[in-house]
């Protein structure tokens, strides 16, 4: 089994690629964290802590939030990525039922490739935690004092070794749950499949869209009860804008064709084939949308709620006079979880280029012409975006709207930001990257010849 995993691996890495630069940029953040923390164990921090009359707790504590929402989105990242890789190799798993592997083997196999797939991307992840983690380590540590700079900054093996095994267990506990589903369909129903089948949320997904709405409304109800203090007040913001965008998260495979039908309604009245074509798409591809989707959601809600409670805090403080604060941390945060988000829906996307590619070209025999395939493209793209912003925009507005209430029943000018621009120029980057690696196969389609594309694997 294991030679069998290699020789597949070796003979089919281009198709892993995309998983392997989502595994290669979580890794790196993840690895980052790590040195940070591991840092701040060492003789020379705690030295420098004494010196300079401050208390570890403080010079971790801008760095916590980054050590939590980089676990929180990279192992969404992760998850999504190694689900939608499993998926986007049914064929293959179901060339290996053919052959006579049993349900467990199969999935065992598919399994064994997600881990192959994590330790590839790990260990260069890891080895660029090493040269981009000593600087960012420094300037997390200025922001705590400006004598802690001066404490060294170097990756052993144990924080590189951590680094690997935490990317490699998150990737595989993504892994395990479609590699089960994908063991027991039968070898004959995958490989005459020619599109993902609609998913709808499941019981386990039911479950926790349940737990997640019920602690949303506790943490409400939480909110009456909270100190008058800005420590009290943003943090109960931030947990309710976290929770919802988690929520969103687990019922995506809901949530976003819902909303992609609720578009293709108000866009029904649109006298264009080419729109008609990527709503139609969007909502077919149900499983592929929800897995692009979902992640983006949760990239641009993390930048609508720190950046709203970031804005909505400082209109507080500009109350109060004071108008000079230090915001590169939550700047930090706010671009690491973008960028591996938005990392894991172009993953996604560009996972099922072989599909798109037969698509496109059925598209071009039905008489589709190159400018109608690329407007297409283009609009899909957008739907996928303004889905995410929509989920997003909820999120924020909700913490924004907390944070601001919570300062007004305390007698404070009620002051509630919403990072519209801010959400607006991620969404714009997203959108550029998503509509790129939609892109790809269309291109294809149009520059290959229709036989190849729409011949069999």
């Amino acid at each position: 089994m294991a030679a069998l995993l290699s020789q597949t691996f070796r003979a089919r890495w281009r198709a892993w690629l995309p998983a392997l630069g989502v595994v290669v940029l979580v890794s790196t953040l993840v690895g980052v964290s790590v040195l940070h923390f591991w840092t701040t164990t060492t003789p020379q921090m705690a030295d420098a802590v004494e010196q300079a009359g401050t208390t570890l707790a403080e010079v971790r504590i801008a760095a916590q939030t980054i050590y939590v929402l980089t676990a929180l989105f990279g192992a969404i990242a992760l998850n999504v990525v190694g689900a939608a890789t499993v998926q986007a190799e049914r064929t293959l798993m179901a060339q290996w039922r053919l052959a006579g592997a049993v349900p467990r083997q199969t999935a065992g196999m598919a399994v064994g490739l997600v881990g192959l797939t994590a330790l590839a991307g790990s260990i260069p992840g890891a080895i660029l935690a090493a040269l981009i983690g000593p600087p960012m380590v420094s300037l997390l540590n200025t922001m705590a004092g400006p004598d802690i700079a001066s404490v060294p900054v170097t990756m052993h093996l144990a924080p590189a070794a951590v680094t690997i095994l935490l990317t490699i267990g998150t990737c595989l506990l993504g892994a395990v749950s479609p590699a089960r589903r994908a063991g027991r369909v039968p070898a004959i129903e995958a490989l005459v499949a020619t599109s993902p089948r609609p998913v709808r949320l499941t019981a386990w997904r039911w479950v926790l869209t349940v737990i997640g709405a019920i602690t949303t409304g506790v943490i409400a109800v939480a909110a009456l009860t909270v100190p008058a203090t800005s420590n009290g007040m943003v943090t109960i913001a931030l947990y309710l804008g976290l929770c919802l965008i988690l929520t969103f998260h687990v019922a995506a495979p809901g949530l976003v064709p819902a909303i992609i039908r609720g578009f293709g309604r108000l866009l029904a009245v649109v006298d264009s084939p080419a729109l008609q074509i990527a709503r139609r798409s969007a909502v077919a591809r149900s499983q592929i949308s929800s897995a692009t989707v979902a992640p983006l959601a949760a990239g641009l809600g993390c930048v609508g709620i720190l950046v709203g409670t970031l804005n909505t805090f400082l209109a507080r403080m500009r109350t109060f006079g004071v108008t000079e604060v230090n915001v590169a941390d939550t700047w930090i945060i706010v671009t690491v979880a973008a960028v591996m988000l938005t990392g894991c829906s172009v993953a996604v996307v560009a996972l099922t280029s072989r599909n798109r590619e037969r698509e496109f070209a059925l598209l071009r025999v039905a008489g589709a012409t190159p400018t109608m395939l690329g407007r297409v493209v283009l609009l899909e793209a957008m739907l996928y975006v303004a889905t995410a912003l929509i989920l997003a925009a909820v999120a924020t507005l909700a913490t924004a709207m907390t944070l601001a209430w919570l300062g007004y029943q305390a007698g404070l000018p009620f002051t509630a930001q919403f990072p519209g621009v801010a959400l607006a120029a991620f969404g714009a980057a997203a959108y550029i990257a998503i509509a790129i690696a939609t892109a790809l196969p269309a291109k294809k389609a149009i520059g290959a010849n229709l036989r190849s594309s729409l011949s069999p694997e």
